[in-house]
C-alpha cells in the first residue's frame, strides 16, 4: 500500500479512486526506457510489481507531469505498474517486457 512501509497492516476503509488514461505509460512493450506522462496531477510515486506480487521498483516522490525510468535490467516478463497522482488518485496497468 503507498505510504506504508513494507511488511505493515493498513487498517483504512477509504480506498483511492482509481483511474485510467490519466496517465500515458508508454512503450508497452518497453525496452530499456519507459516514459509516464500525467495529463493534469503530478505523479507523485509509482511501483512496479512482478506476477508473483513482488515489488521490483518503487519511486518515491517523483512530484512532476512528465518522467522517465531506464530499466535495462529488469527481466523479460509481465508486470503490473501502479501510479499515485498528488491527488491521492491510483492509475493501475500492466506492462510488459
Amino acid at each position: 500500500c503507498f505510504g506504508a512501509p513494507a511488511g505493515s497492516i493498513v487498517s483504512s476503509t477509504q480506498r483511492p479512486e482509481l483511474v485510467q488514461d490519466e496517465v500515458r505509460v508508454y512503450p508497452n512493450p518497453l525496452r530499456e526506457v519507459l516514459y509516464f506522462e500525467s495529463k493534469q496531477e503530478p505523479i507523485e510515486q509509482l511501483h512496479i510489481v512482478d506476477m508473483l506480487g513482488r515489488v521490483v521498483l518503487t519511486q518515491n516522490k517523483v512530484q512532476t507531469l512528465s518522467y522517465s525510468l531506464s530499466l535495462p535490467n529488469l527481466p523479460k516478463g509481465a508486470y503490473v505498474y501502479q501510479l499515485q497522482l498528488a491527488d491521492g488518485r491510483m492509475q493501475v496497468g500492466k506492462l510488459v517486457r
